[in-house]
């Protein structure tokens, strides 16, 4: 039981502000080591620059964040780059580079943060776009060749690429149709199992949000709003989440979910 509360994530009492306008203000939680962690809320409540803040892109502007233990302020540069070896991030558009193939995206940070052959780095790379789902010939493909879901699958697997203990997706199913996006809700949880992952992840997809995340925090009016399961939230009587939760959208993924899962 103490393994499972491990906390990988602590957030303590964290503001952010840019000038005079305030994002984020007193919020606090724990992620716990192998959960698969959501951050929702409204346009604009913060949900990205807070994924940025753990993901050491941005700096909040007082308050603290620690992962694996370590508080962030008080890490230099080459502490911070060797952190950032234990976790990886997606971004919401894959952000692979258009003039590499998949392979050579994949291959990237084995090549910038090991010594490995070069035949070695492409072995490794291939198994990675293999346990991502993609047939392996996708790996002499560019981006541009890629459907969206496998831009989406190949951006995991470059994340992967350096065995991560920590993963931060921004808006994963971005995009993605609905079949491509309930696919990679079952790679994410697959992942997850199979890895012993940690996930964190940014999603406006209320589906998506019922069928893998362990627990929910969601942002709004500066603040944390709620932090519990979906089902716990979806049931809030605060005004935010009832009109998040029980709205058109949400309903139909309410319904969709508890139905499939009796």
């Amino acid at each position: 039981m103490d393994k499972e509360l491990e906390a990988v994530v602590k957030v303590q009492n964290l503001y952010t502000r840019f000038g005079e306008a305030v994002v984020h203000k007193d919020i606090s939680f724990d992620i716990h080591r192998g959960e698969i962690f959501a951050i929702i809320g409204g346009s604009g409540s913060g949900k990205s620059t807070l994924l940025r803040e753990i993901a050491t892109l941005n700096s909040p502007s007082s308050g603290t964040i620690q992962i694996f233990g370590k508080p962030l302020k008080d890490l230099n540069e080459k502490e911070i780059l060797k952190l950032r070896t234990r976790f990886a991030m997606m971004f919401q558009q894959g952000a692979l580079f258009g003039s590499f193939t998949v392979l050579e995206n994949v291959a990237l940070p084995l090549k910038e943060h090991t010594d490995l052959s070069s035949k070695f780095i492409n072995e490794l790379a291939l198994q990675k776009i293999e346990l991502v789902g993609l047939p392996l010939d996708a790996a002499v493909k560019f981006p541009r060749e890629l459907s969206g879901g496998m831009i989406k699958r190949a951006a995991v697997a470059r994340s992967l690429a350096l065995d991560p203990e920590l993963l931060l997706l921004d808006e994963p199913g971005s995009g993605l149709d609905p079949v491509s996006a309930s696919a990679l809700d079952e790679l994410i949880l697959s992942l997850r199992e199979s890895l012993n992952l940690t996930v964190v992840l940014v999603t406006h997809d209320l589906g998506s949000l019922w069928r893998v995340a362990d627990r929910v925090a969601f942002l709004g009016e500066k603040i944390l709003l709620g932090l519990d399961t979906v089902a716990n939230l979806a049931h809030s009587s605060e005004p935010q989440l009832r009109a998040y939760f029980r709205g058109a959208r949400g309903h139909l993924a309410y319904q969709e979910n508890t139905w499939t899962q009796k």
